[in-house]
């Protein structure tokens, strides 16, 4: 499955996690931005995630090449396992607000 993991993932309903993917997903790197046109904030985290549970991406003002991202190494050491695309999720505060997600998958 080596290769390159590219989506973007709306929060439909704001409150309610949204998996990233349901498919077991391990990754080398990965970068979760936050899209363009969002209204609010969204977090990333575990199956609990929430606006106050998770790590927050926020809006940067009116700027369209200012965007808060995230990038995270699922694989630091070559005994460790992988981190994988499947055990993330993501809320909003705002029906319909989105994250993109770039990775480089094992």
């Amino acid at each position: 499955m080596a290769g390159i993991f590219a989506a973007t993932i709306t929060v439909s309903s704001a409150g309610t996690a949204v998996q990233i993917t349901s498919t077991p997903t391990p990754f080398e790197w990965a970068i979760f931005h936050i899209a363009e046109g969002n209204s609010n904030d969204v977090a990333i985290g575990a199956s609990d995630v929430s606006m106050t549970n998770g790590l927050t991406l926020e809006v940067v003002g009116n700027n369209n090449y200012e965007k808060d991202s995230w990038r995270i190494d699922g694989k630091l050491f070559a005994e460790s396992p992988p981190l994988d695309l499947s055990d993330f999720y993501v809320d909003a505060t705002t029906n319909g607000d989105k994250i993109e997600v770039l990775a480089k998958v094992l």
